[in-house]
């Protein structure tokens, strides 16, 4: 199999969620700011939803669950944690064709997966094609708190990148073994940046909001319709007198929200929405 001299870097991820495909965007960015410069190559692929119509289905499934029935999580969690699919070979038969011709066709020098479902296959791929001592598969855990999927423990990974010291020490109980776990924190996207107070009241001021006053910034994504349902009603009964709160999400925020909170919001000059400018 030809190998190409220019650092080729293969990361695996699925839209389940929007997590995973910042992360993965992160990681492209902090790739092209390492190789600045110089040439490289790093393709990110949807490996879960691309490999099979069924997979797909259940990507589709769980999307509809996360943001229709967030209730139903739960069950839904439950139930992968005790069939396994990444491990189940009724999965794997149908999807490792093409797992099979991204390495032939692609030929990374290493493998990158962001996502729980994606790195139990790679592997065996990895060790079919008698590549496992030559391309490492690195796993880059986006679930930062303890009591996450299964799915992320694989006795063939090279390496774990994790956020925090509760991730690592999940990993330990699911089996990983410890040399194998490296501490990093969350992939962040290069274009989020610390702010001192000065640029922050630039911002405020940007934004046409008085810069002088405290100001929250909630983030969430694209499947948090219950997270932003249940913060809002809480924060509509405080008092506003010192606070002003900005909606982003790669949903249309208000549109989240009961029809009676959507028009509080809008008609509360203490409050602004900030409508998503990215799909990352």
């Amino acid at each position: 199999m030809f190998r190409s001299r220019v650092p080729k870097i293969l990361i695996i991820s699925s839209d389940t969620g929007g997590g995973h495909r910042s992360a993965a965007a992160a990681i492209v960015a902090g790739v092209q700011k390492f190789f600045e410069g110089q040439s490289y190559a790093v393709r990110v692929v949807r490996a879960v939803e691309e490999s099979h119509e069924i997979t797909a289905k259940l990507v589709r499934l769980y999307n509809w669950i996360l943001r229709n029935r967030q209730g139903w999580m739960k069950y839904f969690y439950w139930a992968m944690n005790r069939i396994r699919p990444e491990t189940r070979e009724f999965f794997h038969t149908r999807c490792i064709g093409y797992v099979r011709e991204l390495f032939e066709r692609w030929c990374p020098h290493i493998v990158v997966s962001v996502h729980p479902l994606t790195q139990h296959i790679f592997a065996r791929v990895l060790k079919e094609l008698k590549l496992a001592e030559h391309i490492p598969l690195v796993s880059v855990v986006t679930d930062p708190c303890y009591g996450f999927w299964k799915g992320w423990a694989c006795d063939d990974v090279t390496l774990y990148l994790v956020a925090s010291d509760e991730a690592r020490r999940q990993l330990i109980d699911y089996g990983v073994a410890p040399e194998r776990i490296k501490i990093s924190g969350m992939p962040v996207h290069p274009k989020f940046a610390f702010a001192d107070e000065a640029a922050a009241q630039a911002a405020r001021r940007a934004l046409g909001l008085d810069p002088e006053k405290f100001t929250v910034f909630v983030n969430a994504g694209w499947g948090a319709a219950v997270t932003y349902r249940r913060s809002s009603a809480s924060w509509f009964t405080a008092s506003w007198t010192y606070r002003r709160s900005f909606w982003r999400g790669g949903m249309k925020s208000c549109e989240l929200l009961p029809s009676r909170w959507r028009r509080k919001l809008l008609s509360r000059s203490k409050l602004s929405v900030i409508p998503s400018t990215s799909s990352s």
